[in-house]
């Protein structure tokens, strides 16, 4: 491989870095705002909230093939998308009582889609 598909191959894991840092970060911000008392419960469930950003960007330092770090680039910007709009949507446009089981429910469902997507990306890594 020379050192321009190599550089560019960073570029893009910098992109996708980048995309789940901020993810994680404004779901927390959203989660800590929102905090009526500070609670070591609370703290639990943000980090379960920005754990699929951090399996995502672990899948991005894994990833060694082009086409792979395509895959979890796209992967972590639809996660990121995704995760916020609901989060905004769930927690300041259209609040309820149970708007808080957004940092449950989210993270689940970004598993689900993480795990679909990690065995592609194991078997083009693979290669």
């Amino acid at each position: 491989m020379d050192g321009f598909a190599k550089e560019k191959e960073e570029q893009i894991k910098g992109i996708s870095y980048s995309i789940n840092l901020l993810a994680s970060l404004v779901t927390m911000m959203v989660g800590i705002l929102n905090m009526d008392t500070f609670a070591l419960g609370a703290i639990g469930f943000l980090v379960w909230a920005i754990s699929p950003y951090l399996f995502a960007a672990f899948l991005t330092k894994r990833s060694t093939h082009h086409a792979a770090i395509l895959m979890v680039t796209g992967v972590s910007f639809i996660l990121a998308i995704g995760g916020i709009f609901l989060l905004i949507d769930a927690m300041y446009i259209h609040q309820d009582a149970q708007s808080a089981l957004v940092f449950v429910v989210i993270p689940m469902y970004q598993w689900i889609i993480l795990f679909i997507t990690a065995l592609p990306l194991y078997l083009i890594n693979k290669k």
